[in-house]
C-alpha cells in the first residue's frame, strides 16, 4: 500500500443547499450518525450517514483513516467550507508525514515525526472543533414531521 504525501486532499462532500439534507433516520426513525472520514491513504475527506457503525472497518482498525463524530444538527449547506477552510489546514501537515508502516507484517497507518500534532489535531477534532449547526428546533421540526 502506497501513498503520495505531497498529493492535496480531496474533499468529497457536496455543496448541500438544505442545512439538513444529512439527517437520514433509521426504520425506527433514529436519525443515524453524521461521520466525517479522514482517509489517509486515499487522501479524501468525505462524510458518510451509516445506518450502522462499522468497529471492524480495517481502514480504521489500522489507522489509514480517522472517523469523527459530528453533531446531529451539522449544518451540510456549510459543512463543505468549514472543511476547507477549517480541517484541510490541519489536515495537509499530517498527509505529509503519513507512512504506512509494518509490524509483524501487517500494515499500519502512522505519522512519524508528528504524533503530537496528529493528537492535537484528534483531539481537538473530537473535541474542540465547531463544524456549523443549525436550530435544534429545524431538527425537532423535521423529525416530527418525518415520524
Amino acid at each position: 500500500m502506497d501513498t503520495d504525501s505531497k498529493k492535496e486532499f480531496a474533499v468529497n462532500i457536496e455543496a448541500y443547499e438544505n442545512p439538513m439534507a444529512l439527517v437520514k433516520l433509521d426504520d425506527s426513525g433514529k436519525q443515524n450518525e453524521i461521520v466525517l472520514v479522514i482517509n489517509w491513504v486515499e487522501r479524501t475527506i468525505s462524510v458518510v450517514t451509516p445506518d450502522v457503525f462499522d468497529y471492524y472497518n480495517p481502514a480504521w482498525l489500522y489507522g489509514y483513516e480517522d472517523m469523527y463524530d459530528l453533531p446531529e444538527n451539522v449544518d451540510a449547506s456549510q459543512l463543505r467550507e468549514w472543511v476547507i477552510q477549517e480541517v484541510m489546514p490541519r489536515v495537509q501537515p499530517l498527509a505529509e508525514a503519513f507512512k504506512i508502516v509494518y509490524y509483524n507484517g501487517k500494515p499500519w497507518g502512522e505519522f512519524p515525526g508528528l504524533e503530537d500534532e496528529q493528537l492535537r489535531f484528534d483531539t481537538w477534532m473530537s473535541i474542540h472543533a465547531e463544524p456549523p449547526t443549525y436550530d435544534w428546533k429545524q431538527l425537532e421540526a423535521y423529525l416530527q414531521s418525518n415520524q
